[in-house]
């Protein structure tokens, strides 16, 4: 009995340490795609991010262009830490926190001002900022603490996922990215749909 108790604890503790694994994958790459799409983004039109800078009225606007220049080179050099080793993956997800903390901030400070514009987060676009930006960087905060915390909870992470298995949590990656930098359209959909059940 004992025997068989032993054997079920050591195959819960294996399931939990390979979930381990795919968490961290996943939040690792989650991470990677968000600055990965809002470097690219920015870069292409650096000119227009500067600008949306200064309208968010939290610097002067004369240190706007070098903020941006600041702001995407930290996008640039997270996703090169994440695909480093171990210890600089530590330091890339607690940059990424900080920046995405930083974001969060600049958006609710606009918010609560009331002012109605368009944060420019992944390129030139009209669409004005809401608390769903606010929730988008929630989300990510959330994925690059976990991962934080892998990192740090004293085990050694150097397992990785399988090739099938790395791509599997790819694509749940690339969808968690989808809905989160869409939420605005995806709670649109959501309430087109309920609307429509409710006639």
């Amino acid at each position: 009995m004992e025997k068989q108790i032993n054997l079920e604890l050591g195959a819960a503790y294996i399931v939990i340490e390979n979930l381990e694994v795919y968490v961290l994958f996943f939040c690792r790459f989650a991470v990677i795609l968000l600055f990965t799409f809002s470097f690219i983004t920015k870069i292409v039109d650096i000119n227009n991010y500067a600008s949306s800078i200064g309208r968010f009225n939290l610097i002067p606007s004369r240190f706007s262009k070098i903020a941006a220049m600041l702001l995407i080179a930290q996008e640039f050099l997270i996703v090169v830490l994440l695909l480093l080793n171990i210890r600089f993956q530590v330091v890339g997800f607690g940059i990424a926190s900080v920046i995405l903390l930083i974001f969060t901030f600049a958006i609710g400070a606009a918010l609560f001002r009331g002012l109605r514009i368009s944060c420019n987060c992944f390129g030139a676009s009209e669409k004005r900022i809401s608390t769903y930006d606010i929730l988008r960087n929630i989300l990510f905060i959330i994925c690059s603490v976990i991962g934080l915390t892998l990192l740090t909870n004293g085990k050694n992470m150097v397992e990785t996922p399988t090739l099938v298995e790395a791509i599997i949590v790819s694509f749940w990656a690339i969808a968690f990215l989808q809905i989160a930098t869409n939420l605005s359209s995806v709670a649109s959909l959501f309430e087109q749909n309920f609307n429509k059940e409710k006639k």
